[in-house]
């Protein structure tokens, strides 16, 4: 997806976590992006897919327009790749495709059973977290280019370690799940100018995302102001 700063300062997005995060020990990202999207409605954004296009418009009195823009800055996961190279900027962020399920805890053993705090286990590239009555595991690193066709041979580990270390999680009622993660050769995100004026590229988080994204946004937006 790719964000913009408008010209119109007063128009700037702010979401408040306070009013997101209702439980301090996890975040919903499905639910920060709804809300997002809602505060951007509330003050005469509007935000619809067209196809392979994002497009940004705004409503007034007078109707829908489109809008213009002083910066530019690009989080588009894997695509990003291909604005750098429609505008010649040097960089390579490659599809990397990592699976996970979401476990209902539908019973009170399995909501008594299930962790209550992320966990990581190291030798098997598995991590796991507590999202209310849900339970996240995710895990493994395919190379399949754009490819997200969900693999059984890869959700089934995952749904095994989960009956080897927490018996009492009923895994009947799961929902499995795959996507590209854009990965950089070296894992560390891109922060950076283009070679045309005012665009930006966020991206190259590979899969710590969401635990960087808020991080490398402030770096961004303070690189955007103070340029």
């Amino acid at each position: 997806m790719t964000s913009m700063t408008s010209l119109n300062k007063d128009k700037r997005v702010k979401v408040s976590w306070i009013d997101i995060v209702s439980n301090p020990e996890w975040v919903d990202s499905e639910k920060v992006k709804k809300q997002s999207y809602s505060k951007c409605e509330s003050i005469g954004y509007l935000l619809h897919k067209d196809k392979d296009k994002v497009i940004l418009s705004s409503t007034n009195e007078s109707g829908a327009s489109g809008m213009q823009f002083d910066q530019v800055a690009i989080c588009a996961g894997i695509e990003t790749q291909r604005f750098a190279d429609t505008l010649g900027d040097s960089m390579r962020v490659y599809p990397v495709k990592g699976y996970s399920v979401t476990i209902q805890l539908d019973d009170e053993k399995s909501k008594l059973s299930a962790p209550k705090v992320s966990l990581l286990d190291d030798p098997k590239k598995i991590v796991s977290s507590r999202l209310g009555d849900r339970l996240r595991v995710a895990g493994t690193a395919e190379l399949a280019g754009t490819n997200k066709d969900i693999k059984q041979d890869r959700i089934r580990p995952l749904l095994g370690w989960v009956r080897e270390y927490f018996p009492g999680v009923s895994t009947e009622n799961y929902t499995p799940w795959a996507g590209l993660r854009p990965m950089t050769p070296d894992m560390m995100p891109l922060i950076f100018e283009s070679k045309a004026k005012g665009i930006f590229y966020n991206t190259g988080h590979g899969h710590l995302g969401w635990t960087l994204g808020a991080a490398t946004g402030d770096l961004l937006a303070e690189k955007m102001i103070n340029d």
